[in-house]
């Protein structure tokens, strides 16, 4: 082997062992989505998970759905500082077949500056039609 692949080798181990030994590291972006549950039919019921790392600078988070059929929502809240809560779950009812995205939207303060810092996370899902005419193939 030569010095180069054993250099990338070793550089391709050492942050393999980085990921493996810190798995919280990926999960220290300032906001982060899920849903659930992942597998529904129509008309569905699914809760939108929005975790967020509460930070004193933390102003205000909007979550907005939008969907493949036309629905569209968003719900803009108040998550300031630190003792905002780590979690918030916003549930859609009653939704039809089709593909959804989710993007969230955190808002910080920044010290010495007239904007605000905005941090994103996204997340997409499916809902199966039982006409069988469903988008999520």
């Amino acid at each position: 082997m030569s010095r180069f692949t054993i250099s990338l080798c070793a550089v391709l181990l050492t942050v393999g062992l980085l990921f493996a030994a810190y798995p919280s590291f990926a999960q220290r972006r300032p906001i982060a989505l899920t849903h659930s549950p992942n597998f529904v039919f129509e008309p569905a019921t699914v809760d939108i998970v929005a975790r967020i790392i509460p930070h004193v600078d933390n102003r205000e988070v909007c979550v907005q759905l939008e969907g493949s059929s036309g629905y569209s929502r968003t719900s803009c809240f108040s998550h300031i500082g630190e003792d905002a809560p780590g979690q918030v779950i916003i549930t859609y009812r009653n939704l039809v077949g089709g593909r959804y995205t989710v993007l969230a939207i955190l808002g910080r303060y920044q010290e010495g500056h007239a904007d605000m810092a905005f941090h994103f996370a996204n997340d997409s899902f499916c809902i199966l039609s039982r006409r069988g005419d469903s988008t999520c193939g």
